[in-house]
């Protein structure tokens, strides 16, 4: 008889974020031993319950304020703006403050139907860590298992008045220290300590190269005569930078190369470039559904690495399993991410004023056209990646002090 798992995360249904495509490969592959419930963020103000018919069932939630801001006009609006701004700076979670007691209440209630034997958290945001906490105080029993990829102690992150840095650190390892098993991706296991001290359980776990799923179908997208290069993902001006890339691009020659952007942030700078530059190109946004099917057409993916070393993008791999050329703009001074370093057909470019390598990538782009890295090849390079060993990893840290009794471990 299967156990009864309860996820909470951010924006998981029906378009993920980033964490939340993370937590749906997770669910996944915990389907097999758990009947799931995920409880997550609403993405448009509204709420519903999906029952998925393969033993994943799906509670989006959404909070009054952030409803009543959607719907309003005028000055309610913007009254209702301020509020959110004000929570940001005077709470220590600003305005995900109703998620925290929302997933709470959402969990006591599928508990009191059906007896829960596991929480696990996914972090961003870490509100899903404390609603979880809070869960766990008046249900001692129940296995916790917390997952961060997102630290909340970041020094980029707005913050309430009267913490520092310091002791957001200290917040966000005391709720890691309650957990009963703490994974972390391998960025913040390796650069960030402090932390997870003190926490008796914890391993890191890497990100899942995951299967590749769209079909080849005719172009939609692209014309096939060009080169075409793909971004797509979000810009940040201090963490993500895209300024580098469009210099670079916009110096390259070639009419025939073209830079295709599925983006959105740092929308000045971006409109800048793609008014000078035929060869850029800013594209609508499109669904989950509609990027895989741009990375099979694509010829070559670009990436743009995260400046602060406990981020890594997660889309990082999922350009790797596509197997084709990649282009990465890395920010430190001796070269980009292991797990780029390790892809045999990337081209690294440092992600600083006048390390634009035009001529260089050009060469690479026109070299490497139609190449790509096979599947077996992908398999030894990334065995550490593989859905078998993530799996491996999940469904260890989720067996209850019961369940290690009961297997001899």
């Amino acid at each position: 008889m299967k156990k009864h798992l309860a996820i909470l995360c951010g924006i998981f249904y029906p378009n993920p974020s980033a964490t939340g495509q993370c937590t749906k490969r997770f669910a996944e592959l915990l389907s097999d031993a758990y009947e799931i419930d995920i409880i997550c963020m609403s993405d448009d103000e509204t709420t519903a319950e999906v029952d998925t018919g393969q033993g994943i069932r799906i509670h989006k939630i959404a909070g009054r304020r952030m409803g009543m801001e959607a719907r309003s006009r005028g000055g309610c609006k913007k009254l209702l703006h301020l509020l959110g701004g004000v929570q940001i700076k005077t709470q220590l979670l600003g305005n995900l403050k109703w998620y925290r007691d929302a997933a709470r209440r959402k969990l006591e209630e599928i508990c009191a139907a059906h007896k829960l034997d596991v929480v696990f958290s996914v972090c961003s945001p870490f509100a899903a860590h404390c609603a979880a906490m809070d869960f766990k105080r008046t249900h001692p029993a129940v296995h916790w298992c917390g997952y961060t990829v997102d630290p909340y102690a970041a020094k980029n992150r707005i913050r309430p008045f009267w913490c520092g840095f310091e002791r957001l650190i200290a917040e966000e390892r005391a709720v890691l220290q309650r957990m009963d098993t703490v994974l972390l991706s391998e960025e913040v296991y390796k650069n960030r300590p402090e932390l997870f001290r003190g926490c008796s359980n914890c391993r890191e776990l890497p990100y899942m190269l995951p299967a590749v799923t769209a079909k080849r179908t005719e172009r939609t997208f692209f014309d096939a005569q060009n080169i075409n290069c793909v971004y797509a993902g979000s810009f940040y001006r201090d963490v993500r930078n895209p300024e580098c890339m469009l210099r670079t691009f916009s110096r390259i020659k070639d009419p025939g190369i073209k830079l295709h952007l599925f983006s959105s942030g740092c929308d000045d700078l971006v409109r800048t470039y793609t008014e000078q530059s035929p060869g850029i190109v800013l594209h609508p946004r499109v669904s989950v559904s509609e990027i895989a099917q741009v990375y099979q057409e694509t010829d070559v993916l670009v990436n743009i690495e995260n400046s602060t070393e406990e981020f890594m993008p997660s889309k990082t791999f999922e350009y790797i399993a596509t197997g084709k050329p990649i282009v990465n703009f890395y920010c430190g001074e001796c070269g980009g991410r292991e797990a780029l370093e390790l892809y045999p057909l990337c081209f690294q470019v440092r992600n600083a004023p006048g390390c634009e390598d035009a001529t260089g990538l050009e060469k690479f782009l026109s070299a490497n056209r139609g190449k790509s890295v096979s599947a077996g090849e992908l398999e030894k390079i990334y065995s550490k990646y593989s859905r078998e060993r993530i799996s491996e990893i999940l469904h260890d840290a989720m067996l209850t002090l019961e369940g290690i009794s009961q297997n001899g471990d």
